[in-house]
């Protein structure tokens, strides 16, 4: 285990660097077929936070995470985070109608979405044309999921937007816990609705301040998150990364 930079904020990635480098030869995300080592998302996620700046988007910019459960899902959650842009929970069963507000009400600029959810895409009113970027995921595990394949203009293949990005850390200015979380809530009674908090408040408030099961109590100083890595722990999401159940325990 090395040791990596101490933490001076409750930033999500300036978090996620600070405990990465500790552990970067264990697995940190296991995902039907796909398997992470810290440093192998460590260094995926730099290659898409490149991808992501190199096309335009920045601070406050919104990221559109139509997937389904994925590795990808958590490297474009923490890519976002690095350069202090948003991701956007949005829903995978969504048709394209519903899916054409929710990129309208956020604001969406760049979206992820996986290759069997391209028709709901295709459909959305207002098209995508507006955004930034468009990356089309694989489906891991493509047996195990339906839907139709459409084309979509401009789109780049998301192994291949990484694979021509740079694997070097970006540098973001300005980074604070003030930065923002946002959590779409399902719509079960109405539209969705995004709910934001700041991720120092969503830190203690969702995260249990580095204790997400309430076992050992909140931490009182950012660089005191470190020494909560302890080997055994590991944690069996059983929400999809949609749900903010499966983002706090990841």
């Amino acid at each position: 285990m090395s040791d990596g930079p101490v933490p001076t904020t409750y930033n999500f990635a300036d978090l996620w660097e600070a405990i990465w480098p500790r552990a970067a030869e264990r697995t940190a995300v296991v995902c039907g077929p796909q398997t992470r080592t810290y440093a192998e998302l460590a260094e995926r996620t730099n290659r898409l936070a490149h991808h992501l700046r190199d096309a335009g988007v920045g601070p406050g910019d919104a990221v559109g995470l139509f997937l389904r459960n994925d590795a990808a899902y958590l490297e474009a959650m923490l890519a976002a985070f690095s350069l202090r842009a948003i991701p956007v929970n949005i829903n995978h069963r969504y048709t394209g109608e519903e899916l054409g507000y929710l990129l309208e009400d956020s604001g969406t600029v760049a979206l992820l979405t996986h290759e069997t959810l391209t028709a709901a895409v295709a459909s959305a009113p207002g098209g995508v044309d507006h955004l930034r970027t468009l990356l089309v995921v694989d489906d891991p595990a493509p047996e195990t999921v339906s839907g139709e394949v459409a084309e979509l203009p401009g789109a780049v293949a998301y192994e291949d937007a990484l694979a021509a990005a740079s694997p070097e850390p970006v540098v973001t200015e300005g980074r604070s816990g003030d930065d923002t979380y946002l959590m779409y809530t399902g719509g079960t009674t109405g539209r969705p609705k995004g709910v934001v908090w700041r991720q120092e408040d969503a830190f203690f408030a969702c995260i249990g301040g580095g204790d997400p099961m309430r076992l050992m109590g909140p931490i009182e100083h950012p660089e005191q998150l470190p020494e909560r890595m302890v080997e055994a722990f590991c944690y069996f999401p059983i929400a999809p990364m949609m749900h903010a159940a499966a983002q706090w325990t990841t």
